[in-house]
């Protein structure tokens, strides 16, 4: 019985503790995807993910999605020498932030350049798991979703100006605007920073976090042509039920869909086999 024991743990460790998938569609109104996606493996339990959503004049927001895809698929080397190092979640951290910097000052400096590239813009959403850590960055409206025995958690705030407003009323003791808390005004859905825009020329301030998860945890990385047409409680409980990052992305694109998704989405998933 030891024998056997030894046998099904060596082969055990051969099988990946994490596994990933992402993937994107067009929605069913639009004729180009300007959302993107991308999971890296680096290791059994190292890999990064992410989505972002694209926007521009003249459908040019997948230049903006594509230059976000290739900074952070260039972290690869950086990150697998933090995890070598077993530096600090800190150092991950800050190179999550860096990286986002970096994005927005070449898209920025692009736009500048190239007046046709008026508006070009994106959102970033992006995770690293290390072992029992996740390392996040966010800029925009994308999100990161914690699934674990709790419940689905949501681990990002929406950088909208109905959100902003919220916070600020809230955080000086000032009146809600009104309709401001639903996004319901169209106004106030808008972003207040994306990768290459923030409004009033005022610095760029990425959300940075890291939290811990557990075996039979997973994440979802979306953008919001996901969460527009799908209720978090849906979400959580469709993730729940599914049995891969495969099968969970292809689920909830099929019930955002289902919902009259028009929106491009993009969607990540990542599960620790429990």
């Amino acid at each position: 019985m030891v024998f056997y024991k030894l046998i099904f743990k060596f082969f055990s460790r051969l099988v990946p503790a994490l596994s990933v998938y992402a993937d994107r569609h067009v929605g069913l109104a639009r004729q180009s995807n300007e959302d993107d996606c991308l999971t890296i493996r680096m290791g059994r339990d190292l890999a990064l993910l992410l989505v972002a959503d694209g926007s521009g004049e003249h459908q040019t927001g997948e230049i903006a999605t594509k230059l976000v895809k290739e900074r952070f698929l260039s972290l690869r080397k950086e990150i697998a020498f933090v995890d070598r190092l077993d530096a600090s979640l800190e150092t991950l951290s800050d190179l999550l932030r860096t990286a986002a910097l970096e994005i927005h000052a070449t898209v920025k400096s692009l736009v500048a350049k190239n007046s046709r590239l008026k508006g070009l813009s994106s959102t970033l959403t992006c995770c690293v798991v290390m072992g029992e850590w996740v390392a996040f960055v966010q800029v925009g409206d994308s999100r990161l979703y914690h699934l674990s025995e709790d419940g689905l958690t949501l681990r990002t705030v929406d950088k909208t100006l109905a959100r902003d407003l919220v916070a600020a009323a809230r955080r000086d003791g000032g009146k809600v605007p009104d309709h401001a808390e639903s996004d319901s005004n169209s106004d106030y859905g808008q972003l207040s920073q994306a990768v290459g825009f923030v409004p009033y020329d005022v610095p760029l301030e990425p959300m940075v976090g890291t939290f811990q998860w557990r075996p039979g945890d997973a994440l979802l990385l979306c953008t919001d042509g996901l969460t527009d047409y799908v209720a978090d409680e849906t979400i959580g409980a469709d993730l729940a039920r599914s049995t891969s990052p495969r099968a969970a992305t292809a689920s909830v694109i099929e019930l955002a869909l289902k919902a009259g998704g028009k929106d491009n989405i993009a969607v990540a998933v990542a599960r620790w086999r429990a």
